[in-house]
C-alpha cells in the first residue's frame, strides 16, 4: 500500500491577496453664492457625460452642496441654458460666486 501526505491546509488570505473594495472619494463642499442677478441652474455631471439638474439657485440666494472629490458640476443660465461657470473636480472645500 502507497501512503500519501495529508492534505496542506489552505493558506489563509492576507490583506494584500484579498480583493479590495472599490475605494470611495473623499467627500468635500461647494458653497456657491448667486449674485448673477437672474436664477442659475446647477447641474451634476454624470460618468456618462449627461449634465443631471440638481438645483435652480435664485438671484442673492446660496446653495451649499456636498460633492465628492472626483464630481464635476455646471453652473447654467436657467433661461438660455448658456453655460456660466464649470467646477472640476474639487480638491477641497470651495466657495464660488456666479457673476
Amino acid at each position: 500500500r502507497e501512503r500519501t501526505a495529508p492534505a496542506t491546509p489552505a493558506q489563509p488570505q492576507t490583506a494584500s491577496t484579498q480583493p479590495q473594495p472599490p475605494t470611495t472619494p473623499p467627500l468635500t463642499t461647494i458653497t456657491l453664492t448667486n449674485k448673477y442677478g437672474k436664477p442659475v441652474s446647477l447641474y451634476l455631471v454624470g460618468e456618462d457625460g449627461n449634465e443631471i439638474l440638481v438645483k435652480v439657485i435664485q438671484p442673492d440666494w446660496g446653495r451649499e452642496q456636498k460633492t465628492y472629490t472626483n464630481q464635476t458640476w455646471v453652473i447654467r443660465d436657467t433661461e438660455t441654458g448658456a453655460p456660466i461657470h464649470r467646477i472640476e473636480r474639487p480638491s477641497g472645500p470651495t466657495t464660488q460666486t456666479i457673476t
